[in-house]
């Protein structure tokens, strides 16, 4: 011990102690009882304990556009590699300060957030070794931009791998507020300063503007509107098939009554192909209550 401090921490040979050691304790003297201390090398900070690691889960080229004022979502896959189990997994986005989160889910459940200068942090909780979860990521850019540029990177600990991806999208403006980007309303016959015009159903399909818009189908062609196909089964399920793009997600929502305030309930979230997605519900047609609907949804 020579009478100097003892140092106590992991070291870069993996001696010392298991488990989440970001601190290292000194002590100005040690007295051994019935105990054998011996030297431990200590490199900085030691060796890793945990490997996160955050990818986009959707690659669609070009990227789609941030409208202002809309929701977009990210959907990131998150996994801890190992060797050891995270239990904080700490997720931070380094935004522009426009860029407002409305909601942070782990698999469908939402997760507390909070935001200080362009920097938005989530708890999301304990990973075991090997897990994976879905990370929706829902937010609105509040103001004009050129574009939208975000690092978002996973904390495990001081000595734990960071896991970092980048986002980079276009922002396209809204200054009616209707929700519909000007230069898709001056490429289909609308007026970019008249929040009305985002209502009008130009081509007598029964949809308006806005609604074309969601499903990415075009306002000024009878035979292009949102539609859901529905059947029965030989086994009595109702089934649902719906005219998709790639660069949309398709929600498959429920709700009991279409009056009051009970809303629809998520039941399936699935990505557009291009093709038609087809959903089953393994209910009794003649006896089922409920209303169903697959509302296509723009975003990343």
């Amino acid at each position: 011990m020579g009478g100097g401090p003892v140092r106590i921490g992991r070291g870069a040979s993996g001696g010392g102690f298991d488990g989440e050691m970001d601190e290292v304790t000194v002590y100005g003297s040690a007295q051994a009882i019935g105990a054998h201390l011996e030297d431990d090398d200590a490199g900085a900070l030691g060796q890793a304990v945990s490997d996160a690691r955050v990818t986009l889960t959707r690659r669609v080229t070009p990227i789609p556009p941030i409208t202002v004022g809309r929701p977009y979502t990210l959907t990131l896959a998150v996994t801890n590699l190992g060797p050891l189990v995270i239990p904080n997994l700490d997720f931070r986005w380094q935004n522009h300060t426009s860029a407002i989160i409305s909601e942070i889910r782990r698999d469908g459940v939402l997760l507390a957030s909070t935001k200080v200068a362009n920097v938005d942090e989530a708890d999301l909780g304990v990973f075991e070794v090997g897990q994976g979860s879905l990370l929706t990521i829902t937010f609105r850019v509040n103001r004009d931009i050129a574009q939208l540029s975000s690092v978002l990177t996973l904390l495990a600990g001081l000595r734990d791998r960071v896991s970092t991806v980048s986002f980079v999208a276009t922002v396209l403006a809204d200054p009616d507020g209707d929700g519909l980007p000007s230069n898709w309303e001056l490429l289909h016959g609308l007026d970019p300063a008249d929040p009305v015009d985002a209502l009008l159903d130009r081509d007598g399909d029964g949809f308006g503007a806005r609604a074309e818009y969601d499903a990415g189908t075009d306002p000024t062609i009878l035979a292009s509107f949102p539609s859901v196909v529905w059947s029965v089964s030989e086994g009595g399920a109702l089934v649902l098939r719906v005219k998709t793009t790639a660069d949309r997600d398709y929600r498959l929502e429920r709700t009991i009554t279409l009056r009051g305030p009970a809303g629809w309930e998520l039941l399936e979230r699935r990505p557009g192909t291009g093709d038609v997605l087809e959903f089953v519900l393994p209910v009794t047609v003649d006896a089922d209550q409920s209303y169903y609907q697959v509302r296509p949804v723009p975003l990343w």
